[in-house]
This record gives C-alpha cells, structure tokens and sequence, in this order.
C-alpha cells in the first residue's frame, strides 16, 4: 500500500476525530492503520500538503505526540498550535470533496517538487516550477486527440480545461 493509499486511510479516521472534538496520538493512529507509530509523519505528509493547497485548515495538527500533546516536528504551520486545532474542530470536514489517494499523492509530488502533472488522464506531461504553458498544451488537439476530440477550436478547448480542471489551478 503507498505512503497515498494509507494517507487516505487516516484522513477518514482524522476528519472523524475532527468531528469528535478530539486529538489522537501517533501511537492510536498507528494501531489504528497497522503502521509503526514513527512512520506516521511520512503518511500524513500528503495530507498536510493537500490541506495546504486547498486552504483547509491542516487537519494533521490534530495528531499529537503521547507525551507532548503537541504535533510532531514535521508540522510547521501553525506558531499557536492549540488555536489552529480549534480551527479544525469548527470545520465542517464533512462538506470537504473526500481526496483521491492520487490527489492526495499528487499534492505530496507538487510540494517536494514543485511540479504539476497534466490532469488529463493518460498524459505524461508535468510542468515544472509553475503551470506555464498549460493554454497551449490544452488547446492543442493534437496533444490530447482522445480528450474531446469534438472540440477543435484552441480557445473552447482551454474553456472546457479550466471548467473541468478548475481545481487544478488553486
């Protein structure tokens, strides 16, 4: 199972403990999953990372080390803690699109990165650095013949990319 398909997991189980009103340690998190209590940082990587990129509160700040009550050292977004947890009590984590574990991966890939993949299925494209170029990607029939492959005109192909990416660009 990837470092993605667990980190789907846990945000079922962390988004319910949101809805608690409650925290949870690495260690119940761990038994929880069937994982090692020290691999758990590099599973709710992707989390943190799609959190920060779709501007919801991060959620990983509610996995808190047994002894400290605090998030471990990998979580570096939040300078009061205890403020940024309230946050994500009050959320309503139940009106959030639940992630993919490839959206999940594909945040973790464009945070170590800096990279973002082409959303269209089966395109091997990646843009680096920034989403440059992607209008004249898109609009290129013969880029992608299979998507819409009705559309010919270069400008509705990049209007029908921006409405049925839309959230490829936040």
């Amino acid at each position: 199972m990837t470092s993605s398909e667990r980190a789907d997991q846990k945000w079922h189980l962390i988004t319910f403990c949101a809805s608690m009103r409650r925290l949870m340690t690495y260690g119940e998190l761990a038994k929880l999953i069937g994982a090692s209590p020290r691999s758990i940082g590099a599973y709710l990587d992707p989390i943190h990372h799609y959190c920060l990129q779709r501007r919801l509160p991060p959620l990983t700040s509610l996995v808190v080390k047994n002894d400290t009550g605090a998030p471990g050292v990998g979580f570096q977004l939040a300078a009061d803690v205890p403020r940024a947890q309230a946050r994500k009590f009050a959320f309503d984590w139940t009106t959030c699109e639940l992630p993919e574990p490839s959206a999940l991966e594909e945040a973790r890939l464009q945070a170590r990165t800096g990279s973002f993949r082409c959303p269209i299925p089966g395109c091997p494209k990646v843009f680096y650095v920034s989403r440059g170029g992607w209008d004249a990607h898109v609009a290129s029939h013969r880029t992608h013949p299979d998507w819409h492959p009705e559309v010919l005109d270069p400008e509705e192909r990049k209007r029908l990319f921006n409405e049925t990416y839309a959230r490829w660009f936040r």
